[in-house]
């Protein structure tokens, strides 16, 4: 379930619908979900985003909170304010991380 938390979904709802349609006309006889039973290329994300359990755990934490930042000003278009209020931290919290992930030119600041 992991996987389907981590990916990005760039295909947004309708993605999301297909990949549980799949999953759903594949394994109508589970109960359970299991890793294996989501689309390869779903898995392969997760694979590439961790570095396939090669990264330490603070270069993984490092990795998705920079992730997540820059999907956050991506989603509020660059609004400073309102990516600190999405992400649940203060707004120099963000700038801090911000400057320490070397994101200052993301998305027209």
């Amino acid at each position: 379930v992991n996987v389907l938390l981590s990916y990005r979904w760039p295909g947004n709802v309708r993605e999301l619908i297909n990949e549980a349609e799949r999953i759903i006309a594949l394994h109508r006889e589970k109960d359970i979900l299991t890793g294996s039973m989501i689309s390869e290329r779903i898995r392969k994300d997760e694979k590439i985003f961790y570095g396939g359990g090669e990264l330490s755990l603070r270069d993984a934490v490092e990795r998705l909170e920079r992730r997540m930042i820059k999907n956050a000003l991506e989603s509020c278009r660059g609004n400073r304010t309102r990516s600190a209020r999405h992400l649940g931290i203060s707004r120099q919290g963000l700038l801090n991380k911000i400057k320490r992930y070397e994101l200052e030119n993301s998305h027209g600041s």
